[in-house]
């Protein structure tokens, strides 16, 4: 369980860590800027390349080492209260589960050199492109041209990018890897366009054709790459990459091809004659530092786009999450005990006989009831030959016997089986629980212990046996009949099973236990003893008044506990909404940064235009529309930067959701209005807040201060 919660928090965390990183490259290259006199004089009087990227690294150094620290710190307090958090939700919820509080002193040092770590490489590459500078454009502050071959350097890394690309994409073919594809398939646009700058492609062309390809990779849906190959391995790593590369390939070609963007916010705020002036200077200043810029619009969206492809997953999901059917196989009330003093010999019988059990559903005079009996063993499959000595390992599972009345009345799916139960429509489950039931020695198991080629689930091992079979996967088709061999921990007799299929994934976290399922009359006769029932299933009338508690009292003398599954259900989809909301306010703290990042693009602006304010003021601007030109470059950032993040988040979730209705079709797409809305007005407001302080100290500045400042 605690592995669970590192690797939920960490795989979804991923996004924000990233731009964090970004805000990083981003305050190092502003302040390369802000220094661009001074390190272009460094330069003519003989310091080299190597030295202004070790002064950087060492400033750097100190910067990372230092908020490393506090970071840590920060980090262990946070985590504390998640941990707090979470510690309420499922202690009330229908698991019980215990969080305790603990922060040892080996993960706040692994998470202090983790962060220091990971800043100062972020340094090192940031401080080698400011290094590259022009030292006479830097001492007269020129801004670099645009565009460019690129040079030989371009030449080299695009054709490093495109022939690594190759090569991950063939392992990852070969290995049947989706997330190496796709990440293999993403460096070669980006290699492509370095080496078209070579060949003399305009910068703007060629990163845009870049980014166009990047988008359509990955806007495409997951399902397109089954015609070349239908037997991917996939887990959570492709949702990382697809986002990271999407958002990626988006933000360039909205920033290569600025004068479009500007056109067309111009063309509509910039109508309304008192905005026309405030509009063109908001647009056009940002569009003119299009790299830092990028990586400001790149922070927001990146951070939407996963928070809105979670909004829109939970809300496709919560249909499934509540589908009673399907998760109990149609009953409603289910039991079990916890010691076999009084065992009940035949729980049809027993219902029939009970007046206070009239609530229980009647077909043909019978109670629509079902009963299990479990038993400890040990299991192994058998192989093709005979096996060597010390070769046969048995590992521990339980064997469940199910009678012909839950055989009859249950409506459990079964997701893979042999050839022979087949349809137009799926798999026959009834024809499968009967044969089961009517043929000794025919089993199914749960589907988790079948190996599966899409990873989607995190790392917690529980000890349950694995029909580890070459080839045997549960999104096949079809399987081939497997022969376990079992021996009950008990009797110590051995007995041979032929599995046929396997249980619903769905069901498989319901009530029913996990292992193997066999009929409870041939597994009395192949351990020689008698099985008690260990669990009971009800159906109940509609409209009954506490059924889980009517059952509980009624047969109370044989010591049975009872669950309401609608109840669970209810309790269960509370607690994993609440998670699923913690969650996203983890994810949302990524946007601290990109805001963050807006307040000191604004700061720098003030800074960096304060003689161009004072022109501003000269030629009739008045404080309020030099305030305002502040507000709406900050605006656009943002907007551009959310507005990207909600438009490919709904687009990737509607692509995943069409991906599992496929075989899910109780999967449904729909659209979180309300909370795209809420999340994108706050992202808005937010980053409006961290502007007002810059955007005020611009509009104070005298005009004939400002035209003498040097």
């Amino acid at each position: 369980i605690g592995s669970l919660f590192v690797s939920f928090f960490t795989t979804f965390g991923l996004f924000s860590i990233g731009v964090g990183l970004l805000l990083i490259f981003l305050i190092f290259s502003m302040l390369a800027a802000e220094r661009k006199s001074e390190m272009g004089m460094a330069r003519a009087v003989g310091m080299q390349r190597k030295h202004l990227t070790r002064m950087f690294l060492a400033e750097g150094a100190i910067y990372g080492l230092g908020s490393a620290a506090v970071g840590a710190l920060a980090g262990i307090g946070l985590g504390l209260l998640l941990v707090r958090a979470a510690a309420d939700l499922f202690a009330a919820g229908p698991t019980g589960l215990v969080l305790r509080l603990h922060a040892s002193p080996l993960s706040g040092l692994t998470a202090f050199l983790l962060g220091a770590v990971i800043t100062l490489l972020t340094v090192y590459f940031a401080s080698r492109r400011i290094s590259r500078l022009n030292i006479v454009r830097a001492i007269r502050d020129i801004p670099d041209p645009p565009g460019g071959s690129g040079g030989r350097r371009s030449l080299i890394w695009g054709l490093v990018l495109v022939a690594a690309g190759a090569l991950i994409v063939l392992a990852g073919v070969s290995g049947s890897q989706f997330p190496a594809v796709m990440f293999g398939v993403a460096l070669i646009p980006l290699g492509a366009a370095l080496v078209m700058r070579w060949f003399g492609v305009p910068q703007r062309a060629a990163l845009s054709l870049a980014g166009l390809a990047l988008v359509v990779l990955f806007i495409i849906p997951d399902s397109a790459w089954d015609v070349f190959k239908d037997d991917w391995n996939d887990n959570f790593a492709s949702f990382f990459i697809t986002g990271a590369f999407l958002v990626t390939g988006a933000v360039m070609l909205v920033m290569n091809n600025s004068r479009i963007v500007l056109a067309a916010v111009v063309n509509t705020l910039g109508r309304y004659r008192r905005l026309t002036p405030v509009v063109k200077s908001a647009v056009a200043y940002p569009l003119r530092f299009g790299f830092r810029t990028g990586l400001s619009v790149a922070m927001f969206a990146v951070v939407i786009f996963s928070v809105v492809v979670m909004m829109v997953l939970i809300g496709g999901f919560n249909r499934l999450f509540g589908d009673q059917e399907r998760l109990a196989g149609g009953y409603d009330v289910y039991g079990f005990v916890r010691s076999d003093l009084n065992p009940i010999d035949d729980l049809a019988a027993r219902v029939s006989g009970d007046p206070e059990l009239a609530i229980v559903t009647s077909t043909g005079g019978r109670p629509e009831v079902g009963t299990l009996r479990t038993v400890g063993t040990a299991s192994g499959i058998l192989p093709d030959h005979p096996p060597a000595e010390g070769e046969h390992v048995y590992e521990e599972t339980h064997v469940t016997g199910v009678d012909r009345d839950f055989v009859e009345f249950s409506d459990f799916d079964i997701e893979l089986a042999t050839p022979e139960y087949l349809t137009d429509d799926g798999f026959d489950s009834r024809r499968v629980w009967e044969d089961l039931a009517a043929n000794p020695g025919l089993a199914v198991v749960d589907a988790r212990m079948v190996p599966t080629r899409n990873n989607f689930q995190f790392d917690i091992t529980f000890e349950r046996l694995t029909l580890d079979v070459p080839g045997l996967f549960i999104e096949n088709e079809t399987m081939e009949p497997v022969r376990v061999s079992v021996i009950d921990a008990e009797s110590g007799k051995e007995f041979d099973l032929t599995v046929i299929g396997a249980i619903d994934s769905f069901a498989s976290d319901g009530p029913i236990p996990n292992g193997l399922y066999t009929s409870s009359e041939f597994l009395a006769g192949a351990t020689g003893r008698e099985l008690n029932a260990t669990q009971f299933f009800f159906r109940v009338e509609p409209g009954s008044e506490d059924p889980a508690g009517t059952l509980e009292a009624a047969l109370f003398a044989h010591g049975v506990e009872t669950l309401d599954i609608r109840e669970t259900i209810r309790e269960f989809q509370g607690s994993q909404r609440s998670f699923f909301d913690l969650l996203m306010a983890f994810m949302l703290l990524g946007l601290v940064v990109g805001i963050a990042s807006l307040g000191v693009i604004s700061a720098r602006a003030v800074v960096e235009r304060r003689q161009a304010i004072g022109v501003m003021r000269a030629i009739g601007f008045s404080r309020a529309e030099v305030w305002l030109t502040f507000i709406a470059e900050s605006s656009f950032i943002g907007v551009l930067g959310i507005a990207i993040g909600v438009v490919l988040g709904i687009v990737t979730g509607y692509n995943v959701i069409s991906s599992v209705r496929v075989e899910e079709p109780s999967v449904q797409f729909v659209f979180p209005w309300l909370g795209v809305i809420l999340v994108s007005l706050g992202a808005y407001a937010c980053s409006l807040l961290t502007t007002l302080l810059p955007a005020r100290q611009a509009s104070r500045t005298a005009p004939a201060e400002a035209l003498r400042y040097q």
